[in-house]
């Protein structure tokens, strides 16, 4: 994943997700989730193809 990643903290309630923001700004938005025990990595190989993608 690129190192331009913008990262945040979103809470509600008692919930609290940390979101991994990356490529351009005015691109079309696509949410990738993961579960437990999994991290953002999980994703790796695909973030290249989204980005080639637009």
């Amino acid at each position: 994943m690129a190192a331009s990643a913008r990262i945040a903290t979103y809470t509600h309630d008692a919930l609290v997700f940390d979101v991994r923001d990356d490529g351009p700004l005015e691109g079309p938005v696509v949410v990738l989730l993961h579960g437990f025990p999994q991290t953002s990595t999980s994703w790796r190989a695909v973030v290249p193809h989204l980005h080639a993608a637009g």
